[in-house]
């Protein structure tokens, strides 16, 4: 495993990628973070990865997952995947780095600009665009289901009530009734 400068942005390069370091398959390709901080290429079946987690190479070169350090919301796994499809997920990523230098040269100065990490963040499974409509329609439902039940037992109790009332009618009737017999 030999340390690289960036992951691939497209799956074009990653297609590349994957077959320069002969992988078996497109989905045995990683290029992962190691413990260090290195970025590296590995051919290995994927592994599953909890939410909130992020693929790393351990220092033995195994496949590990850490908590996702990123401090930006919305760029950590909201759910579990698999290992080669950490590119959809920045926080699990290197970050955006871009170094720029200025230098004179013959009395005029030039600025450079270096850009280590790019990495691109496509979201396949369009998980926000999931959470966006799922987690409203869920909340609907479950007050939707909260309101039936409270009617339908207000509907009960006020029957308990009325045949409750009947009861009492009816008791007081016999009642009466013992009472001009006697």
């Amino acid at each position: 495993m030999v340390a690289i400068e960036q992951c691939s942005n497209t799956s074009e390069e990653r297609t590349s990628r994957s077959n320069i370091n002969k992988c078996p398959t497109l989905e045995n390709y990683h290029c992962l973070k190691t413990e260090d901080g290195q970025l590296r290429e590995l051919c290995t079946s994927p592994i599953w990865i909890e939410a909130g987690k992020c693929p790393i190479f351990s220092a033995t070169g195994k496949l590990d997952a850490r908590i996702c350090q990123s401090i930006s919301s919305g760029t950590c796994p909201p759910k579990v995947f698999k290992s080669n499809l950490n590119f959809n997920y920045p926080g699990c990523l290197p970050s955006y780095r871009a170094e720029s230098t200025t230098t004179n040269i013959h009395g005029k100065y030039q600025t450079t600009q270096n850009s280590n990490f790019t990495v691109s963040a496509s979201d396949e499974g369009g998980s926000s665009l999931v959470v966006a409509i799922v987690v409203p329609l869920l909340v609907l439902v479950i007050i939707v289901t909260i309101g039936i039940a409270w009617w339908i037992k207000k509907k009960e109790i006020r029957k308990w009530i009325r045949d409750i009332g009947d009861v009492h009618f009816m008791i007081s009737m016999y009642n009466l009734f013992e009472l001009t017999i006697t």
